[in-house]
């Protein structure tokens, strides 16, 4: 080939050596940047990640929080349920003590 025969006749063997050395010295510089920028955004997206985590775990444990309090407060209102309807029992029974009859009572009712 007439361009390797002039580069032939140009340089010498260690001039083409040097250069080759040279530029591929290059290359692996830009390889090696190219690598630290893709390991510094794979860190962002791990540490990113760790954050979201962390996030939905605070998140998970604050409805856990919120639903144990609505049980609570659905077990409350079951008692007081329970108690109002054995209040309203013993009024009953009371009121058919004193002789007033079914059908008035539960029209108060």
């Amino acid at each position: 080939d007439e361009s390797m025969i002039t580069l032939d006749s140009e340089y010498t063997d260690e001039e083409i050596e040097y250069y080759t050395f040279m530029a591929e010295k290059e290359e692996l510089a830009e390889e090696r940047k190219t690598v630290r920028e893709e390991r510094k955004a794979v860190r962002e997206q791990i540490e990113n990640a760790k954050k979201e985590h962390e996030r939905i775990k605070k998140e998970q444990e604050s409805i856990k929080q919120e639903k144990d309090s609505i049980k609570q407060e659905k077990d409350s209102i079951k008692q007081e349920k329970d108690s109002f309807e054995k209040k309203k029992k013993s009024f009953i029974d009371k009121l058919m003590k004193m002789g007033v009859n079914q059908k008035d009572i539960a029209s108060l009712m």
